[in-house]
């Protein structure tokens, strides 16, 4: 993937337009999917998250949807300058956006943003994962698992 990012730079394609189109096309098929609804996203700090940061924004400009977004982390911590360029957009939206500090908040406050989603988006990590999970994104994924085997 890394690859084909370098090559769509090389032939004029930004890595903004890349983010820009991908989110875009995830909105779109979310809204083919379902028409109404809460849709609940879970970002992480990477371009992976940028890509939800555009698709939340896009699906926020339709009614009839109520979109949460949860960042594994602070703001500051995001680490394009793509993906900072798409969360600060976010303060144009109607959506909620809650940064998480530490695990707990995910259980906590957090927790019912889980259970009350029609659908869950998770964009924590792209092709790039090669460690083992750190909080708060171990938690992010066990809740995750818990509401897809409930049937999100």
């Amino acid at each position: 993937m890394r690859a084909i990012d370098i090559n769509c730079e090389h032939l004029g394609l930004l890595p903004v337009q890349l983010m820009e189109n991908a989110g875009a096309i995830i909105a779109q098929n979310i809204r083919e999917k379902m028409e109404r609804g809460k849709v609940l996203f879970v970002a992480g700090l990477g371009n992976n998250g940028g890509d939800a940061f555009v698709a939340a924004r896009h699906l926020a400009g339709f009614s009839g949807y109520t979109i949460k977004l949860i960042l594994l982390g602070k703001a500051h911590d995001i680490k394009t300058r793509e993906s900072c360029h798409n969360f600060s957009l976010l303060k144009f939206s109607r959506l909620q956006v809650l940064e998480i500090k530490d695990s707990s908040q995910l259980t906590s406050a957090a927790s019912d943003w889980f259970s009350e989603a029609d659908l869950l988006v998770d964009a924590i990590f792209g092709t790039g994962v090669k460690k083992s999970l750190k909080e708060p994104e171990s938690t992010a994924v066990d809740l995750i698992n818990t509401e897809e085997k409930r049937g999100k």
